[in-house]
This record gives C-alpha cells, structure tokens and sequence, in this order.
C-alpha cells in the first residue's frame, strides 16, 4: 500500500518537473529579432491597452529580413497605469523604441517585448526621470 501512495505522491512531481524542463528547452529555440518602430496608440477602444505600431522599415538595412507578419500594423498589449507616460515617450521621438520579435518553424511569431533606448520598458519606467516621460 506504501508504494502505491508512493507513486500517487511522486509521479504529479515528475510530471510537472517533466513539463517545466520541456518548456524551458522550447523557449530556447525560437529565433528572437530586434526591429525598430515608429507609430501608436496605447488606448485602442476596442482592443483595450494596446500599443499600436508598425516596424520602421526606413531603419531597417535589409528590409527581407522583416517577417511577413511583422509587416504592417502590428500590436503589444500594456497596462493602462502605463499608457500615458508611453504615449508621451514615443511621442517625444528622443528615445528608440525597439520590439523583440521571436518566431519559429511551425509556430505562430510573437512579438517578446518593448524596448525603449535598449531596456526592456518596466525598467526604463522604474528608472525614468519626470523629465523623460514628458
């Protein structure tokens, strides 16, 4: 009866240890790409708090190296405590602002993260002066 409790007790552990090691070496595969942008909208209406953009393609050497869904508008989604001190960023034009695209055979691409002047966006806000989002 022990090794039956045993294995009740072990085997959900393995399982989830299992999965979690799986996941971590398929998030290692995926091909990520830096892409400037330029355009948005953190208050989208009907798409709640999304940042609307587009790649810059005018920054961009070699424009085949731009997926084709990262052609055209695309969207990331932000908290709405967030939106006005991006929207005032991006609107400045003194700052880059980048986006992380991950995409890999046979998956659907995705867009990782926003960066503004080369740090990921939580951090740059944590650290922003009141001068830098205005």
């Amino acid at each position: 009866m022990s090794k039956i409790k045993a294995t009740f007790v072990f085997l959900p552990i393995l399982v989830l240890v299992g999965w979690a090691a799986w996941i971590s070496l398929e998030d290692r595969n995926w091909n990520e790409t830096r892409f400037p942008i330029v355009g948005y909208d953190p208050r989208h209406i009907l798409s709640g708090n999304y940042l609307l953009f587009r790649v810059d393609r005018e920054k961009v050497k070699d424009k085949n190296q731009i997926p084709p869904k990262m052609r055209g508008n695309l969207r990331f989604y932000i908290p709405e405590s967030h939106a006005k001190q991006l929207e005032n960023i991006l609107n400045s034009k003194s700052h880059s602002c980048e986006v992380v695209f991950r995409e890999k055979s046979g998956r659907k691409p995705h867009i990782k993260s926003l960066y503004i002047d080369g740090v990921d966006w939580r951090t740059f806000l944590d650290n922003a002066k009141p001068s830098d989002s205005k």
